[in-house]
């Protein structure tokens, strides 16, 4: 059998097998990590930013109601603060720009706009019961509908 620097040909084409597979299993689990959840990884995402505003249009449902809420980001309600956070998460800056993956009826639709320092917005448009809806756009939704209906909502 022939020599190689490594020894033995077949130990060479051995390794060679080996680091090829291990390259493969790489890239395969960085595509699925790319891929997988609909958004950037956290890793990935941009740095929370100062939150303004939140606004939320929800429209929908059975009898087609259609609600305006907004809380400043200086509200005085007890869980303002948890969502000025996830608003400005690096999560929530991360999201795609719409969920609308739902074609079921009496649904509500929610459009969340968030306003941020230096006039930065960021909005996302989703339908109630979106297959892969994330937590943090949930937890925005409810946290900005129960702090405007303490508030009173503005009726349109």
């Amino acid at each position: 059998m022939k020599q190689t620097i490594f020894g033995k040909a077949g130990f060479s084409v051995r390794i060679f097998r080996t680091s090829l597979v291990g390259l493969f299993l790489v890239l395969g689990l960085l595509c699925a990590e790319f891929t997988g959840s609909g958004a950037m990884p956290a890793s990935a995402a941009p740095p929370a930013l100062r939150v303004v505003s939140v606004e939320l249009d929800r429209s929908g449902g059975f009898v087609g109601t259609s609600d305006h809420f907004v809380v400043p980001g200086d509200s005085p309600h007890v869980e303002a603060a948890r969502l000025m956070q996830a608003a400005g998460s690096p999560r929530f800056l991360a999201l795609r720009d719409a969920y609308l993956d739902n074609p079921c009826c009496d649904r509500f639709r929610y459009v969340v706009t968030v306003h941020y320092e230096g006039h930065v917005d960021k909005r996302v448009r989703a339908i109630e019961g979106a297959p892969g809806l994330p937590a943090v756009l949930s937890d925005v939704i409810d946290l900005t509908i129960e702090i405007g209906q303490a508030a009173a909502p503005n009726r349109r």
